[in-house]
């Protein structure tokens, strides 16, 4: 059992350990009336880089004297949107795309290549972001939205800006609640589907061509 960890910093940010996050977001960071665990800051970071937000990841390092660094990675997984926007021609350049986004082999699995490394008050700029506000207002929208599919593309279920193909899990459906369905979009079952079952290079061949 890990000990319970509860901290306050020079800078004001708070950290709180909290076994029922899970999935690297065993802790919860609190600055003001802000908040959010490992999990939630990974993507918000991702939303303000650029980034696919299931294509990265959050760890934390707790150093001795409570030093701590939170570095990010990312690669690994493939955007299927930014990898339909090169033309039949443009061979080379998808080639170089994959490359470049994915992390690197070492010898038996893929590794994600780590972004950067960021301090407390880098945390709390993030937690005091547009990009905070953008990401915890679609986390707690409160209905769901299924959009029809259309002739190419499966039905999707939507909490917020964040949705999946209605199909591909037994875990959500239209009978979901929006609790159901919020806690499954916003959590790391989201990222399995969309970094292995749909964008993993080992169980899509196709994006290697």
């Amino acid at each position: 059992m890990r000990k319970h960890i509860d901290i306050e910093t020079a800078t004001g940010l708070k950290k709180k350990w909290d076994s029922k996050q899970g999935y690297s977001g065993d802790y919860v960071l609190t600055y003001g009336d802000k908040s959010a665990n490992l999990y939630d800051l990974s993507q918000i970071y991702a939303i303000k880089h650029g980034l696919w937000e299931p294509g990265v990841s959050m760890w934390v390092e707790n150093n001795e004297g409570e030093l701590w660094k939170y570095i990010f990675y990312y690669g690994r997984m493939i955007d299927p949107e930014e990898l339909a926007k090169f033309g039949e021609d443009e061979g080379e350049e998808r080639e170089e795309y994959i490359k470049e986004t994915r992390g690197w082999f070492d010898g038996v699995d893929l590794v994600d290549k780590p972004r950067e490394v960021l301090s407390d008050t880098d945390i709390i700029a993030l937690l005091e972001s547009s990009d905070y506000e953008y990401y915890m207002e679609s986390k707690e929208s409160t209905k769901i939205e299924i959009v029809e599919a259309s002739f190419s593309d499966a039905a999707m279920l939507y909490v917020g800006s964040r949705g999946l193909p209605l199909g591909v899990t037994d875990e959500v459906d239209e009978e979901s609640s929006v609790e159901e369905a919020r806690r499954f979009l916003y959590s790391e079952e989201w990222n399995k589907i969309y970094c292995e079952d749909e964008t993993d290079p080992h169980l899509a061949p196709e994006f290697n061509k």
